[in-house]
């Protein structure tokens, strides 16, 4: 299988994750961080060995972002902690309200200053009832979006002046804009709307040059969008739940989807063997490196 520009689409690493989700290229380490949410695992893959290794976790686990000062940020599904080095994982640091039920941690990105942004999502239907919260190199938390169903889709233009985020069931895609120097986001209009198919947009990166790409959530693709919102390109997988992507590779030339085979029947499993799996596209476009956690 190819893209539109006859790129081959490549099994980085055959797998069943229920829920694939949060890839993060760790290039101190020249490896890809992601998680399996429901299947309560955290992977890293060095893709130069294929040498791959997965950690447990005691909950459902939505992201692991490496830290600039050693060992992860982990957000579990209503808790964030550190993990040491060790794989040892310290008390939250930060809990969601217990009043808030059928609330959990979704997508979650950082930024260039390696603030952590991530969002939290309704698992008992489409009720806005998420945030989207900013997590400071100092652990200091602020809320800084509200009436959310699914939080995704977060990720920053390359100088650092806009921000871009999605609520999954509203197909829309937003850009802000953000204050560069302490993180605050401000102006939100919509920019791409999905429509004409069954597409939700999930997990997104930005490429060097402002492209938004996206994984869409029962479309069997990745978009990648112009900074204005245009579609440039458009990448069939042979999966119909992409989650998300991100640059990686030495260049930050390679592009890498995580998918999920949650709730498929058994039907489309026999038709799409590779559901679950980590895919690879070389896209002959240069990423913006991801930056580990400031705290």
């Amino acid at each position: 299988m190819s893209d539109s520009l006859g790129a081959p689409v490549e099994v980085a690493l055959e797998a069943h994750d229920l829920l694939g989700e949060s890839p993060f290229w760790d290039a101190a380490d020249q490896a890809l961080v992601w998680v399996d949410i429901y299947g309560r695992r955290i992977h890293r893959l060095h893709p130069a060995t294929g040498a791959v290794r997965s950690l447990a976790m005691p909950d459902r686990v939505a992201t692991a972002i490496p830290r600039a000062r050693g060992g992860m940020l982990v957000a579990l599904s209503r808790s964030l902690h550190m993990l040491d080095e060790a794989g040892g994982l310290g008390a939250p640091f930060f809990t969601l309200d217990a009043g808030e039920t059928g609330i959990r941690f979704n997508d979650a990105r950082t930024d260039r200053h390696g603030r952590l942004w991530i969002g939290t999502m309704n698992e008992d239907g489409d009720a806005p009832t998420g945030a989207l919260y900013r997590i400071d190199a100092d652990l200091s938390v602020s809320s800084v979006e509200h009436g959310i169903a699914i939080s995704n889709g977060i990720g920053f233009s390359p100088d650092g002046t806009r921000f871009y985020f999605a609520d999954t069931p509203e197909r829309i895609i937003r850009a802000y804009d953000l204050d560069d120097a302490d993180g605050r986001i401000a102006n939100r209009h919509d920019l791409i709307t999905i429509d004409g198919d069954s597409a939700y947009p999930d997990g997104s990166t930005v490429d060097a040059d402002g492209f938004i790409w996206n994984a869409q959530w029962e479309g069997s693709r990745v978009v990648r969008y112009s900074p204005d919102g245009h579609i440039d390109r458009v990448i069939e997988l042979p999966v119909s739940r992409p989650t998300c992507c991100v640059f990686g590779g030495e260049a930050l030339g390679t592009l890498y989807v995580t998918s999920a085979c949650m709730e498929l029947s058994g039907a489309t499993l026999r038709a799409q063997p590779l559901a679950g799996s980590l895919f690879r596209i070389e896209t002959g476009t240069t990423g913006i490196a991801c930056s580990r956690f400031a705290g």
